[in-house]
């Protein structure tokens, strides 16, 4: 008897870690609908990976069009959606009163409300399944402030803490919500940014977004370094904030 190919969702996934998890899961057998603004880059991935991926394109950071999206793909038979992976995001990479407010107005629509509408649909369909599995692509930020992007770190820590409070909420029992929390990845968003911390490679947080999907894990922080400043900051808050706000000190800036 042929083995049923799961289908899963993931946004932003024409580049960076969205298009590293696609791969990944592609490669593993699943089917994936990759959702993104730029339909070249979609075109070309499904050319690489063949029919296990499913172009959507779609500019999340405008609501109702999420909306529409995730409707019509969760009520899509023919996919029968049993994940969602919410990757998309951005950053201004500015301090926080050089980033407009239209600039901040897109990390909330990005990082906040678009996600928050896919969650709310994907949990809608999933309590009445047998299992279905959400997993965030959240942040080490979530966490730990964020100098000079303070905005994207907001966002981020706004997501991840609705995330936590659903995940205590009665009625989603047969929903496994995971967090993974990368820290500085080497993306094209991230490009720009000044930081004495090393950065991941995009494969390295799809293997840990694939692992969440095999285990759930809340949070899920990737690497040795982003899990020791995690502890550093819970465990020494003011000493954390007072070395950090050194180091920024000595960062070159514009």
């Amino acid at each position: 008897m042929k083995k049923k190919v799961e289908t899963l969702i993931v946004t932003g996934a024409s580049r960076g870690i969205g298009e590293a998890t696609a791969k990944h899961f592609c490669k593993k057998g699943f089917r994936v609908v990759g959702i993104a603004r730029t339909a070249d880059a979609l075109d070309q991935l499904q050319l690489e990976l063949g029919d296990l991926f499913i172009p959507k394109v779609a500019d999340l950071s405008d609501l109702d069009q999420a909306e529409e999206t995730i409707v019509s793909l969760l009520n899509d038979r023919k996919l029968n959606i049993s994940g969602v992976v919410l990757n998309a995001g951005i950053s201004s990479g500015k301090a926080f009163l050089d980033s407009s407010r239209a600039m901040q107005t897109l990390e909330m629509n990005l990082n906040y409300h678009s996600p928050s509408i896919f969650l709310r649909n994907a949990l809608k369909r999933f309590k009445r399944l047998p299992r279905g599995k959400i997993i965030a692509v959240s942040s080490l930020t979530a966490l730990v402030p964020f100098p000079n992007n303070a905005s994207y770190a907001a966002s981020k820590a706004a997501f991840y803490h609705l995330l936590r409070s659903i995940r205590l909420e009665d009625g989603f029992k047969n929903v496994e919500i995971s967090a993974v929390l990368p820290g500085l990845t080497d993306t094209k968003m991230s490009a720009s940014f000044d930081s004495v911390l090393p950065r991941a490679a995009p494969e390295d947080i799809a293997k840990a977004v694939f692992q969440c999907w095999k285990k759930p894990a809340f949070p899920l922080v990737v690497g040795r370094l982003n899990q020791a400043t995690e502890s550093f900051n819970r465990l020494q808050p003011w000493l954390f904030d007072r070395v950090t706000a050194s180091v920024v000190r000595w960062l070159p800036h514009e």
